[in-house]
Parts: C-alpha cells; sequence; structure tokens
C-alpha cells in the first residue's frame, strides 16, 4: 500500500514537471501535435539524455489510440 502511493505521488510530481505543450496536448489528442511533441522531445533528435517526457507522450498515446 505504501509503495502503490509513492508510486503515485512520484506520477503527480512528474506530471506536474511536464512542460505548457505538452499538458495542452493531454486535453486535445490529435496525430499532428503527436508528432510534433514526439519530434520536438525524442532523445535523437535533441540529444536529450532523459526521454522521460518522449516515454510519457508515447503511452498515453498508445493508451488512447487503443480506445
Amino acid at each position: 500500500c505504501y509503495t502503490e502511493q509513492q508510486r503515485q505521488l512520484k506520477q503527480i510530481r512528474f506530471i506536474n514537471s511536464l512542460p505548457v505543450d505538452i499538458i495542452n496536448w493531454l486535453h486535445n489528442p490529435t496525430r499532428k501535435e503527436y508528432y510534433m511533441l514526439m519530434k520536438k522531445y525524442h532523445p535523437d533528435k535533441n540529444n536529450n539524455k532523459d526521454n522521460d517526457y518522449a516515454k510519457f507522450i508515447t503511452a498515453h498515446w498508445h493508451t488512447i489510440s487503443k480506445t
């Protein structure tokens, strides 16, 4: 129970630290915006070694595209 609470708290902190463009996309996810965000945050494109944003965007996109 404690570890689950800690995991949820970590997830909330991560979501609160997201850039504004990702937050806006979460409210209205489109394929075009998905590709633009992936181009911007992909670690191979911008030398960003911390690819948590790319992982989050991809996971969210796969979740909503299945429905």
